[in-house]
């Protein structure tokens, strides 16, 4: 259970400075009074963000230091007191909405009209290069299906006979961060043949898209900047036009928006750049926490201001925030005070294992419930969607509302490496069933094509009526057009799926993944299967559905189960289009950067989970470039964003079992205390 942090290991929580409330004064420049008497507060580091117009501008906008009021004071500053024409103002955001939303708020400012404030230029990177090209005459569509750009590179892997090797969305990141990085196919080394098979499907899908005159949301950056770097007098023309740029979320930037920005704000260089280092978490997506960093190296006479004043979270939250993130080496170095005096101890717990932790969470927040808080209130943040898989059952189970954040919005049950081993559940119960046969194929190396044309073969020989067995004769026709190993091999694994249905779930699974089938030695074998994602996420996700097996006697209860969350998240498909909708939050860290809850479920603080196990691990994956050491403090700012999402209460747990291994406490909570492993483990 839930007890603070402070009694269990018996050691004060760090806590943040309290900043003194300030008093409402008369202001001596006109403006803040204005701002003043709107109901706008600034403190001296806001206010000195706010008056720093012209040159070169580092904010460093601690995590909720009022950064989106900072801004939209700032842009209403320049119009109001500098006289500076709105039109000439570009504000970048990293979505659409806080830019709508900037703008909303400048126009209700006193002195600002809604006219001016919807002169300003704003949005996001892609947005600004998109109209940047339509004003140059470009005509093309914009093709922003996700659902579309996986069907071209799944033609394009069907036509080099790749289809089964590589998941579509494996390869769109990979292309991603190469445009990211500004590299078309041929300024890319073949070093491996795996990277030579990545750059002919980037080559093919760039010609697709040319044949159909389609532009993806990365080709408008790297076209853009392609004007900007050989087309002096195109640029010339847009720094003329913005004269004025701030950009907001600066550490999610990429290399080629990086680029862009500064070749837009030459050479007046009247570029603000607002955003927080400690909260760089896309390294994934190519963001870097160095192009703040090192920003006065590029603009030596930069205006540097650390907005270091929390008006969010309590003192405990802060403190231990704080505590954890100074051991980052690569950093600027900020301590954050906090507005608010008011305190709530940080809650611990020490489960046993991950559905003991979600067991604990779901009384918690029944509990609070009944207090009156409400569930739209409480989030519960991990680091991998495997990880909240426990959770998601506990609280369905419950019958608690809730609804999840995610891109696919699909549960843990359609992740690519889980779907053929249902596949191979559902077989064992239905020999018959076409669909799991083709999902399953590449477990048995049989490539999909394969599988499906025998279906077809031995389906067309039995006439309308579909054989009960329609597994067994399509495995047999297989290994008949195989040599005597490969025969051998593929009837020993038919045997295998024949056998699971008289084994508990669990144990189910484990024949799959380390028995006659051996899933895993095929994940081993095959590189072009862990695309983009190391083997320890992998294997983390495997375990996980294992753990959810346990507790059902056979597969087919299980699968039964399986169905029942698919059903609860359709229901939820609805839920997540009404954002006030009175139900628990669920989602990872990284989802959950920008907003702020009453109370914080942070789950999972265990070594091998946060930090990631992957972020441990030398291994290097075909979209990273990252060193160890880099790894492990992106892992630290997630720590840090997750901690300053809570505005009230916030509760650890660390399961001292994860994968069926015991875990130490994550070390990250460790620093945050001041306390070495052999510490902690005393204490708890």
């Amino acid at each position: 259970m839930y007890s603070s942090l402070s009694n269990v290991f018996k050691k004060p929580v760090p806590t943040a400075e309290v900043y003194p409330p300030s008093v409402p004064q008369v202001e001596s420049d006109f403006y803040f009074q204005l701002l003043s008497d709107y109901g706008i507060q600034l403190n001296e580091p806001q206010k000195a963000a706010v008056k720093a117009v012209e040159g070169p501008v580092l904010v460093i906008a601690g995590a909720g230091s009022g950064k989106t009021t900072v801004l939209t004071s700032r842009i209403g500053y320049m119009i109001h007191t500098k006289n500076i024409d709105p039109s000439r103002i570009l504000l970048v955001t990293y979505t659409t909405k806080a830019s709508l939303d900037m703008i909303e708020r400048l126009s209700r400012i006193p002195g600002i009209n809604r006219t001016a404030s919807r002169s300003v230029i704003g949005g996001t990177y892609h947005s600004i290069c998109l109209k940047i090209l339509r004003s140059e005459g470009y005509s093309f569509t914009v093709l922003s299906s996700e659902r579309k750009k996986q069907i071209m590179i799944k033609t394009i892997l069907k036509r080099i006979g790749r289809q089964d090797d590589y998941t579509a969305e494996a390869v769109l990141n990979v292309i991603s961060s190469w445009k990211n990085s500004m590299k078309r196919p041929e300024d890319i080394d073949a070093e491996t043949e795996m990277k030579k098979e990545l750059i002919t499907v980037y080559a093919k899908y760039e010609e697709l898209k040319e044949k159909d005159n389609l532009f993806d949301f990365d080709d408008m950056l790297l076209e853009v900047y392609k004007i900007f770097k050989f087309s002096p007098e195109i640029l010339a023309k847009y720094q003329e036009k913005f004269q004025y740029i701030l950009c907001d979320e600066f550490q999610d930037s990429c290399s080629v928006q990086y680029e862009i920005i500064k070749m837009l704000a030459s050479p007046s260089n009247n570029l603000c750049i607002v955003g927080d280092d400690s909260q760089t978490i896309y390294g994934f997506r190519s963001a870097s926490a160095s192009y703040m960093i090192n920003f006065h190296k590029v603009y030596p006479d930069c205006t540097r201001i650390i907005m270091d004043i929390n008006y969010r979270s309590g003192p405990s939250v802060v403190g231990l925030a704080n505590a954890i993130i100074h051991n980052n080496k690569k950093q600027i170095k900020k301590t954050l005070k906090v507005a608010n005096a008011e305190n709530h101890e940080v809650q611990f717990s020490h489960p046993q294992t991950s559905d003991e932790e979600a067991d604990e969470i779901v009384k918690d927040i029944l509990k609070k419930q009944a207090a009156g808080m409400e569930l739209r209130d409480m989030a519960v943040l991990y680091r991998t969607h495997a990880i909240g898989r426990a959770i998601f059952e506990k609280l369905l189970m419950a019958d608690i509302p809730f609804v999840t954040y995610q891109k696919s919005n699909e549960t843990f049950y359609k992740n690519t490496f889980i779907r053929p081993l249902l596949a191979l559940l559902k077989l064992s119960h239905n020999y018959s069933d076409t669909d799991s046969m083709i999902e399953a194929a590449p477990i048995l190396y049989i490539s999909r094509s394969e599988m499906g044309q025998v279906i077809e073969e031995v389906s067309y020989s039995y006439g309308e009526e579909t054989p009960k067995d329609l597994l067994g004769l399509v495995m047999k026709r297989i290994a008949d057009r195989k040599n005597g190993f490969q025969q051998k091999r593929l009837m020993a694994k038919l045997g295998a799926i024949q056998s699971l249905k008289k084994m508990t779930a669990p144990q189910a699974i484990r024949e799959i993944r380390k028995g006659t089938i051996d899933y895993e030695k095929q994940l081993e074998l095959d590189e072009r299967k862990r695309l983009t994602i190391s083997s320890e996420i992998i294997y983390e996700t495997l375990d996980e559905c294992e753990q959810a097996a346990r507790g059902f006697s056979t597969p087919k209860a299980f699968l039964n189960f399986i169905q029942r969350v698919e059903e609860k998240n359709e229901e939820m498909e609805e839920l997540r289009m009404q954002p006030d909708i009175e139900a628990v939050r669920l989602m990872t860290i990284h989802t959950s950067k920008g907003l702020e809850f009453e109370q914080v479920y942070a789950i999972g603080w265990a070594e091998g989970i946060l930090p990631h196990v992957s972020s441990l691990d030398m291994e290097q994956k075909a979209d990273s470039h990252s060193s160890p050491e880099e790894l492990l403090e992106e892992e630290r700012r997630l720590a840090y964003v997750c901690l300053t999402r809570a505005k009230k209460y916030l509760s650890i747990s660390s399961p001292k079992m994860h994968r069926d291994q015991q875990v130490q406490i994550s070390r990250f909570l460790e620093e945050g205390l001041n306390m070495n492993t052999r510490e902690v483990i005393a204490h708890v």
